[in-house]
């Protein structure tokens, strides 16, 4: 039986769960950018009171936002201090855009969640569908140096100033934010045959996962017939493919004792099928990451679905983190 999970919400095990879908925001990657820690020492400041905080992990990533456009990511950590609002935070990268020409982009977020100490990794995403300069469609290269400063608008306070190397690129398919805007989460179980569903939390947080705070749980039901499973699937606006053929490697974490079953749809209709016990898995239920070789799939020009997952048996449960192609 295959689920769809709706971009307002779903449930699972008589519960509702938040929505694993979400813009892409932020993703903790191990990439080659200077990690930097700005402390401030605030002062009065005219329209506000200057924050006392230390922010840190400061990073610009090029990712792969959808189907069509190339964004560049700034992401920080906000590792002590006063609490900040995304809203009150205009962030500047200074640099050489993929034109050639030296540009400015502020980026400003809607946003009125807390940042704190202990949450999530704070983010700012530079989308050019929401965020638009007069360069228009313009992004910093990975590779390319950039300067970030990051302001806190109300007082004029500058929170930090750093120079890095832009990381990436990236697809992200799954990790603390969720997964790609065009896209949604399906989930499948025996359900359909008259065997216990299975469960699934794409934002479980009791595993203290590789990357951020959350993870994805699936618990297959009783029955020794019985599986469970989810995958990403590109279907907004309309079901369509995306070009992956110049990545080198899909790369998961995992946390399981069973030798799962991961798939790819490319084209649609057609499913290319790998086992992660050929892929670095050593049996052991402990976190390990899974390192694919783009090569050992076709047709990645055509990608329906980029990554889905299934246990095969019952009562087994998996996890899954920070699911991206590089």
């Amino acid at each position: 039986m295959v689920v769809r999970i709706s971009r307002r919400g779903w449930k699972t095990g008589g519960r509702g769960i938040t929505p694993v879908v979400a813009t892409l925001l932020l993703i903790g990657l191990t990439v080659a950018a200077v990690s930097m820690v700005a402390v401030v020492v605030g002062q009065m400041q005219p329209g506000g009171r200057a924050p006392q905080v230390e922010l840190g992990d400061i990073r610009a990533e090029l990712i792969r936002a959808d189907a069509t456009n190339q964004v560049t990511r700034v992401s920080f950590t906000h590792q002590g201090g006063d609490f900040l609002r995304p809203r009150d935070i205009r962030v500047t990268i200074n640099g050489v855009d993929n034109n050639g020409d030296e540009s400015s982009t502020s980026i400003t977020s809607t946003s009125d969640t807390l940042i704190k100490f202990g949450d999530d990794t704070a983010w700012l995403l530079l989308n050019w569908q929401d965020f638009r300069t007069t360069r228009g469609d313009s992004y910093y290269d990975n590779g390319k140096e950039v300067e970030i400063f990051i302001v806190h608008d109300p007082s004029g306070t500058v929170l930090a100033d750093v120079t890095t190397q832009v990381g990436g690129p990236f697809y992200l398919v799954y990790d603390d934010a969720g997964i790609p805007p065009d896209s949604e989460v399906w989930t499948w179980d025996c359900s359909g045959r008259g065997l216990p569903a299975g469960t699934f939390d794409g934002n479980y947080t009791a595993e203290s996962p590789p990357e951020g705070k959350k993870c994805f749980k699936t618990t297959s039901g009783s029955g020794r017939r019985n599986y469970a499973g989810w995958g990403v699937f590109l279907i907004y606006p309309t079901h369509h493919t995306i070009d992956l053929s110049s990545y080198n490697q899909l790369r998961f974490w995992v946390k399981t004792s069973a030798n799962l079953k991961v798939e790819i749809e490319a084209p649609k209709g057609t499913t290319q099928s790998k086992r992660i016990g050929d892929y670095g898995w050593d049996g052991t239920n402990n976190w390990q990451e899974i390192i694919i070789p783009a090569s050992d799939f076709s047709t990645l020009d055509q990608v329906y679905c980029p990554f889905k997952i299934t246990i095969e048996g019952g009562d087994k449960t998996f996890y899954v983190d920070q699911v991206r192609w590089v």
